[in-house]
Formats: structure tokens, C-alpha cells, sequence
């Protein structure tokens, strides 16, 4: 066995060593590799240069325009050569100069998306170019306007399933930023074209497109005011989102959710001063959400009562007190069925009405009393601990807020 710090028999012939006091130098001796890298950078060419006053006067008529057709001797296959690389990289020029360029910052994250493998993202990258193309031959500054009235009228004009989503994405983008009042005066004509695009989507069964509709259909009902929810057509567009809340698909329901969400919660007006406590959509969904309860029964189709409970869960804390007491009635109803999940859900929107301290408009003194009386009928056994821990936690909330 070799010992540690010594080398093998006859080891030490083959080792190259340093002389004694050069052990410091680190740089070797030979660089025959660096030589032949400083070679080819500092070194002259002594081939033929093919840079001449027609390949320069060739150059510059394709920057400048079409190539003119003349009888000179550039015909040959050098030449030829030259034109077509040249035309390829203007084309390629010409397509990125609408993504890279753009000097609107809402579209920041598409400026990605060109050197992304994506089908999707390249259609985007390409309609994005095309939309932008068309504001820059107009003599137009890029707004979010100006992109909201171009990426509509493209809406109307593609027909295939992936220019739409791409359409619709990029209209999701900009839909945020686009002031109220341009959403407000074009309200009708946006939700027939969003509309007609869902269905066209749905039939195609394009996940992703419908997704980016339902944002831009939250986006534009959000920025509506408080006169407009009096329209027929303004809760028959929000009825249209709503039915997509216990969509099969998750991404669908998800998006469907946040964008009812997003209404009942963050709507501009509610954020104004002398405003309504409540949306006025607020009743229409809790009885959408109890007639959805009722007609899946909660043992029939269990997966539709937990969508509605969750959705039950974010917005009870939003609801007006009548439209409270039927939901909370509804929830009592579905917990005798003995459903685990369905109590575990339930449970959880009352935890989360308790916990977000509603005004007294959504929740009374009294109707909170009358929910902590009706609990202890669901007191679970001593043995099964999770549900006893749901239920204390829920009745320590609920104590809180009586005693307010």
C-alpha cells in the first residue's frame, strides 16, 4: 500500500518538475494555441477581398428599396448570391422591427417571445409585428388605444383558432391599460366581437384562447360604471362568464373564477367615494351559485358542488345580507349529506366570511349568532380530529366577530 504524500516506483522519472525556485511559474511554455488564435485576428488576409464599388452599390439598393433590373454585369452567381441573403435578412428585419422595437412597454413580455420554440408564441410574435406595422403606416404613437381599435378590427378579420388566441392574448395585455372611458363607449361592440370569439373557441376547443377571452371579458366589465349594470346586456355578458366558473377544464374554471372575482371585488366605481356597498352583480351570483348547489345535489355531482363552494368561498364576504343568509342555509344543507369534502369546503367559506370582516350589511349581529347556534348541530366526533379542528377554528372566528 502506497502511503499517503509519496508517489509509486518509477513514478517520478515520468513527472516534468520545476527547477528550484520556479515553482511559482504557472504559465506554460508552449502556446502554440493562443498563437494560432492571435493569427487569425491581427493578421492580414491574403486572399482576394470581395468587397468592390458594385457589391457596396448592391447593398445599398436593397436598404433602400426594390432591386432595379438593369443590364450591368452583376449576374453572376456571386452576386446573385449576395441579393437573396440580403433580401432574407431585411425580411427577417422587417419582422422583428414590430416586436423588438415597439415603444410600448405594455408588450415588454412579448419582445420575448421571438426567440421562443412556441407555435403559440410565434403567432403572437407575428400578429403583435403585423398590428404594429399597420399603427407605424398610419403615423400613429403606439397606445394603448391605438392597439386596442387595431388588435379589434384583427379580431373581426382572422378565422383560424390560433390567431384568435394570439389575438386575444395580446388583447388581454393591453385591455388593462386602455383608459376607462374608451372601454365604456365601446362596451358593446368589444363584448359581441369577445362573445362571438368564445364560441368560435369553444366549438374549437382552444384552451388557451378562451382563457385570454374571459380576462379580456373581466378587464372590460370591471371598467364599466355603476349605471351600466342596469343594462340587460351588461349582466347577459356577465352571465356568459359566470357559466364558465364550473367549466370541466381547470385552467378554463380558474380563469372564469379570478375574472368574477375580480368584478365583484375590484370594479372601478366601488373604489369611489358616495359608491354602493355592494356590486350590483353580487345577488346575481349567489343565486347562480345556490340554483348550481341544488341542481348538482352534492352527492350526484360532487366535483360541481366543490367548484361552486370554492367560488362561494372568495365571494360570500361580497354578497348583500339577503343573498348571505341563502348561502349559508345552502351550506348547512350540504354538510348533513356527509359528504368529507363537501363539509371541509363548506367549513372553509365560513371561516373565510367569518375572517374577513364583512360591514353589517353582509353580515348582522344576529344572522351571525344564528350561524353559531346552527354549528354546534355539526359538532364532530372527539376522534376525528381534522373536522374538529375546522369546526373550533370556525367557531373562534365567529366569536370574534360577534363580539365586535
Amino acid at each position: 500500500m502506497v502511503k499517503s504524500g509519496k508517489l509509486k516506483s518509477g513514478a517520478s522519472s515520468k513527472l516534468k518538475r520545476w527547477k528550484k525556485g520556479h515553482s511559482s511559474d504557472s504559465n506554460p511554455q508552449t502556446s502554440r494555441f493562443r498563437q494560432a488564435a492571435k493569427s487569425r485576428f491581427f493578421s492580414c488576409s491574403s486572399g482576394k477581398n470581395d468587397l468592390t464599388v458594385d457589391a457596396l452599390k448592391l447593398h445599398n439598393d436593397l436598404q433602400s428599396g426594390p432591386l432595379e433590373q438593369s443590364g450591368g454585369g452583376r449576374g453572376d452567381a456571386c452576386m446573385e448570391e449576395t441579393a437573396e441573403q440580403a433580401l432574407s435578412d431585411r425580411s427577417a428585419g422587417t419582422f422583428l422591427s414590430g416586436v423588438s422595437d415597439c415603444s410600448n412597454l405594455t408588450f415588454r413580455k412579448v419582445q420575448h417571445f421571438w426567440e421562443s420554440n412556441s407555435a403559440a408564441h410565434k403567432e403572437i410574435c407575428a400578429v403583435f409585428a403585423a398590428v404594429t406595422e399597420v399603427i407605424r403606416a398610419h403615423e400613429g404613437k403606439e397606445t394603448e388605444t391605438e392597439y386596442f381599435a387595431a388588435l379589434m378590427t384583427t379580431l373581426e378579420a382572422v378565422e383560424s383558432g390560433e390567431s384568435l388566441a394570439a389575438v386575444a392574448y395580446l388583447l388581454n395585455l393591453v385591455m388593462k391599460r386602455v383608459p376607462a372611458p374608451v372601454l365604456m363607449s365601446k362596451f358593446s361592440e368589444t363584448a359581441k366581437a369577445l362573445m362571438d370569439v368564445m364560441s368560435t373557441l369553444a366549438s374549437s376547443e382552444s384552451n388557451s384562447g378562451i382563457r385570454w377571452v374571459l380576462s379580456c371579458l373581466s378587464t372590460l366589465l370591471r371598467k364599466q360604471d355603476f349605471t351600466a349594470w342596469s343594462y340587460p346586456s351588461t349582466l347577459q355578458v356577465f352571465h356568459g362568464l359566470l357559466s364558465f366558473t364550473i367549466h370541466h377544464k381547470p385552467k378554463i374554471r380558474k380563469a372564469a373564477q379570478q375574472g368574477v372575482c375580480s368584478i365583484l371585488r375590484g370594479s372601478d366605481f366601488l373604489f369611489k367615494d358616495n359608491t354602493q356597498p355592494h356590486h350590483p352583480a353580487a345577488a346575481t351570483t349567489a343565486r347562480f351559485c345556490i340554483k348550481e348547489i341544488e341542481q348538482a345535489g352534492g352527492y350526484k355531482e360532487d366535483t360541481t358542488t366543490l367548484h361552486v363552494l370554492y367560488l362561494l368561498k372568495e365571494l360570500m364576504v361580497t354578497f348583500p345580507l339577503c343573498a348571505v343568509k341563502s348561502c349559508c342555509e345552502t351550506l348547512l344543507r350540504v354538510m348533513t349529506l356527509g359528504r368529507v369534502l363537501v363539509t371541509a369546503c363548506a367549513m372553509e367559506a365560513f371561516h373565510k366570511l367569518f375572517s374577513g370582516k364583512p360591514n353589517p350589511s353582509t353580515l348582522s349581529s344576529e344572522l351571525n349568532a344564528q350561524i353559531i347556534m346552527a354549528l354546534y348541530d355539526y359538532l364532530p366526533s372527539e376522534n376525528d380530529l381534522q373536522p374538529m379542528l375546522a369546526w373550533l377554528a370556525v367557531m373562534e372566528k365567529a366569536q370574534v366577530y360577534l363580539d365586535r
